[in-house]
């Protein structure tokens, strides 16, 4: 367990994204909202079909400071 850190791990079996995908709303959001947090986003099509997103962002006191 990572004290300082929260990890958000998301997978799919479906299709999977793009190698190129087009940014829309929904990926936008989540890239800019991770990095208000001061996170990190990376989203990768998976070996064998689908998509696996992970966010890691710092913890916080509870009021957004980290």
């Amino acid at each position: 367990l990572c004290r300082e850190r929260i990890r958000l791990l998301v997978c799919d079996d479906g299709c999977g994204i793009p190698d190129s995908p087009t940014p829309g709303m929904g990926l936008t959001n989540m890239q800019q909202r991770i990095d208000e947090l001061g996170g990190t986003l990376r989203i990768a099509r998976r070996r064998g079909g689908g998509t696996r997103i992970e966010a890691c962002m710092p913890r916080t006191d509870g009021g957004g400071t980290p």
